[in-house]
């Protein structure tokens, strides 16, 4: 749901492989930016689908990249699964990541089509899909596609979406706090009963029942 704070229409997307995308960029910059790292590791600027691997500073004496490991607990890890957009996201934000390119969209088992990944990084798969839902099927496109119709969102202007997204990622990755206020905690308390007054209420209970019962 952050990812509607840095510009993306409506509520649409939050799930595919993009998406994921972009939380991993958000992760990358924001721990940078926490670290202080962000200006000296910028990953890479210009996404272009290309496997990228963040290089060490050339001052000895500068802090090296942030490396981290990827845990993907119990996540498949088949071709094209969504825990390898974060992934991409993450390494393109700046941190080092030991991976394989293996995962990664791609035409042909075990290699690594650039223009493909750059498409998934910007949604070009869920453009083609909704043309080609429409051409099919125009009224399960209205349906299916709802939240997109509504946000004015498809094929031709999807990468200025998502491009604007990643943007704004960059500019500003800072985690905002919530302005909600907590609810109210209802601090009166009941008085505890005595001995008399719970045996009171036991024989009270008991006289109700038995005129129930009769």
């Amino acid at each position: 749901m952050e990812l509607q704070k840095y510009g993306l229409p409506g509520d649409f997307g939050l799930k595919n492989w993009t998406a994921c995308y972009a939380t991993g960029l958000l992760l990358a910059r924001r721990l940078l930016k926490q670290m202080k790292l962000d200006a000296m590791y910028e990953g890479q600027k210009e996404v272009d689908g290309e496997d990228y691997t963040v290089e060490e500073n050339a001052d000895e004496n500068a802090p090296r990249p942030f490396t981290v490991c990827l845990d993907v607990g119990l996540q498949t890890t088949s071709t094209g699964a969504r825990v390898f957009g974060a992934l991409k996201g993450a390494l393109d934000g700046g941190l080092n990541i030991p991976h394989s390119v293996r995962r990664f969209p791609c035409g042909e088992k075990d290699s690594h089509d650039a223009e493909l990944l750059r498409k998934y990084i910007y949604g070009g798969h869920v453009g083609e899909y909704m043309e080609q839902m429409e051409e099919d099927d125009q009224e399960m496109h209205a349906k299916h596609f709802a939240r997109y119709i509504e946000s004015d969102v498809n094929n031709e202007n999807m990468e200025e979406t998502w491009q604007a997204v990643y943007n704004k990622i960059r500019e500003d990755p800072a985690h905002k706090k919530s302005t909600r206020k907590k609810p109210a905690v209802n601090k009166k308390k009941k008085a505890k009963l005595n001995a008399s007054q719970r045996q009171n209420r036991v024989m009270l209970k008991m006289k109700t029942f038995a005129s129930k019962q009769e």
